[in-house]
This record gives C-alpha cells, sequence and structure tokens, in this order.
C-alpha cells in the first residue's frame, strides 16, 4: 500500500472514529454540537498543512483556500461531515482489512452480523483490495468521511508539490447533509467558486452532474376526532378535503353520511380497505337471525368465505 493510499486509510479510520450525527429535529445550523469535534479538527489540520484563508463560520461550515499554481476559474471541492442519525455512531471503531480475500466479512463485536459479496455482490469486485469496516456495533460513517479524507489528502499533497499545475481551489467542509439541509443560504457567496464538485459517493472517476429535488411538508387538518363506528352525522368535512388528492378508490363516501352496510374507506392507509367483504359476511345476513344462532351463523359464513378464497 503505497504512502498515499496509507494516508487516506489512516484519515478515514481517524475521522470515522469521531461521532458527528446530524438532528433533524433541531433547527440550528450545525443541528448537533459534536459536529464541532470534527469541524475544529479539520480547521486545525487545514491550518497545519499551510491552506490560506482557513475559516470556520458562524453556520458551521470550515472554508479553506488552496492557491493556484496556474490560471483557471476558481474551483470548489466539498464534503459533508455528518453521518445519518438512523443508527447509532457513538464508540465507532474503524478497522482495516488488508488484502481483502473474496469471503464474508465478520464483525468483531457483533458475531451474528456478516458482510459477503452473495448479498452485496459489488463486494466480489473489491478482492485484493484494502477494506475499512466498523466493528458490527456502529456505522461507520463512511458517508461522507471518505470523502473528507480524499479533500485533505488531496489539498495535503498540492500543498507540499507547487509544481502541480491547478487553479484556485477553495475548500468546503458542510454539516447537515444527512437530514436534507443542503448548504447554507450564505455559502455559494462565501465559497466564491466559479465551479464545485461535492465528493459524496459514486463508482471511481464517475461524475454525477444532476440529482434529484424534493420538498417536504407537514399538513395539519382540524376536525373531528371519533370512532366510525359512531360518526354517521357527526364526523367533519375538512378531513374529506384532504382525501380528494389521497389515492384512495373512487366514489368514496363522506363518513357523516354513511350507512351500514356500504363500504367506508378511511382517508388513511386506504390500501387496508380496498378488498370488498364476500357477500357471505354482509352484515344483512345476520340482521335476522336470532341472538343464540347469531354466533352459530357468523363461524359457519367465515367458514364459507375461506373456502371461497381457497378454493377449498
Amino acid at each position: 500500500m503505497s504512502d498515499f493510499h496509507e494516508e487516506l486509510a489512516t484519515r478515514l479510520m481517524r475521522y470515522a472514529s469521531i461521532d458527528s450525527q446530524s438532528n433533524e429535529d433541531n433547527t440550528a445550523s450545525p443541528s448537533t454540537n459534536i459536529q464541532f469535534t470534527i469541524l475544529n479538527l479539520l480547521q486545525a489540520e487545514l491550518i497545519e498543512i499551510g491552506a490560506s484563508e482557513v475559516t470556520l463560520t458562524e453556520y458551521g461550515t470550515v472554508l479553506a483556500t488552496i492557491p493556484g499554481t496556474a490560471a483557471g476559474p476558481t474551483v470548489g471541492l466539498l464534503a459533508h461531515v455528518d453521518t445519518a442519525p438512523q443508527f447509532n455512531a457513538t464508540g465507532v471503531k474503524p478497522r482495516l482489512i488488508k488484502g481483502y480475500n473474496g469471503g464474508a466479512i465478520s464483525y468483531p463485536d457483533n458475531a451474528a452480523l456478516t458482510l459477503s459479496p452473495e448479498d452485496f455482490p459489488y463486494l466480489a469486485t473489491k478482492q485484493g483490495h484494502d477494506i475499512i469496516t466498523a466493528s458490527g456495533l456502529t456505522l461507520l460513517g463512511a458517508d461522507d468521511k471518505a470523502g473528507v479524507a480524499i479533500l485533505m489528502t488531496a489539498a495535503r499533497h498540492l500543498l507540499a508539490h507547487p509544481e502541480i499545475p491547478h487553479p484556485p481551489l477553495r475548500i468546503a467542509f458542510t454539516p447537515d447533509e444527512e437530514i436534507g439541509r443542503g448548504v447554507h443560504s450564505r455559502l455559494p457567496a462565501d465559497l466564491a467558486a466559479d465551479f464545485a464538485y461535492t465528493f459524496d459517493g459514486g463508482a471511481v472517476g464517475e461524475v454525477e452532474y444532476e440529482s434529484f429535488s424534493a420538498d417536504a411538508a407537514t399538513v395539519k387538518i382540524t376536525g373531528v376526532s371519533i370512532h366510525p363506528g359512531i360518526g354517521q352525522g357527526q364526523t367533519d368535512q375538512r378531513p374529506a378535503s384532504c382525501r380528494q388528492d389521497h389515492p384512495c378508490p373512487a366514489r368514496q363516501p363522506d363518513p357523516r353520511g354513511h350507512r351500514r352496510p356500504r363500504g367506508l374507506h378511511p382517508p388513511h392507509r386506504p390500501e387496508r380497505f380496498r378488498r370488498r367483504l364476500h357477500p357471505a359476511l354482509h352484515p344483512a345476513r345476520f340482521r335476522t337471525e336470532r341472538p343464540r344462532r347469531q354466533r352459530r351463523a357468523a363461524a359457519t359464513a367465515l367458514h364459507d368465505h375461506r373456502r371461497h378464497r381457497t378454493g377449498r
């Protein structure tokens, strides 16, 4: 393994061991104070390797400049420091597997967990490579600390070798990508780059120039909460207005005017109610039954319905 690869592995393992999860329930930027641990570290390391204009902004982004050695537009290089909040990231113990042999990878802290090329065929293409994993009880956080490691290694190398021609480079390490915040509104002006690239996933040599865009909305509808069994004439019309845009079956009745035995499709989870009852289970069948015979009739109807469904 070359010194260049060794530096990449060392940096990734060092950064991955730092808990920097984001929190979608906090509107601050960064959304968690623990992200400052790695942000402060990166700021110090950039100063140490000789980067210019190293700054940690009040919105939690580390900015730095790699002076150009050739004419050209200013290029921005970005990576995010936060990791996904969906799984434990406290006490990450990265480990290096040298010369992966192509088999299943076990985890020292979780004997029941394996990473196998049978389940993940992409892993089979990495036989002979060095692989870094967590110990089995946490996420690794290589998304996107692998990108952070790449940018820091590249920055150190370019600063140590000014004979390599490159335009001015602006580095940015940002928070809160995993919770969908996007970059802070002030970052484009602060970055001051003509073009920018994010190092975050993708195959070696692959450049993605477009991405999905998504908006989220929380809609609160105020109505009358009541059991549908006694809701005739008492439920509110307002939830029905939401139901008009919901992918429910056609001609759903308004709960206020619902009368048995006609079916009712509630606005939530309509797929559970699309299937109509078999005629054998129709409520009208039991109305004329005397009380003693109702349970027997219901049992018989249910048995007939099951036979109808299974064909037995």
